[in-house]
């Protein structure tokens, strides 16, 4: 499971781990932070979900199929 550039996800309302990854003097790849998310075809923006102003540019994600969970609390059954 490694994260992959937030380029190559899709942008079409699938969730995913989104993750924003800076690059730091000690640290080259410190991790800022990482929440459930998607891209919000109505904002046109990435998004958890509750804030629509949109998260603050996430630099990654990984697909949810990758993190080894069989489904989110949110999911439907």
């Amino acid at each position: 499971m490694k994260p992959q550039p937030i380029d190559k996800a899709p942008k079409d309302g699938t969730r995913m781990l989104l993750m924003k990854i800076v690059g730091h003097p000690i640290h080259p790849t410190a991790l800022w932070w990482a929440t459930i998310g998607h891209w919000s075809l109505k904002w046109k923006n990435w998004n958890d979900g509750i804030e629509p102003s949109g998260l603050a540019d996430p630099t990654h994600f990984i697909p949810i199929e990758e993190l080894g969970v069989a489904k989110l609390p949110e999911d439907k059954p």
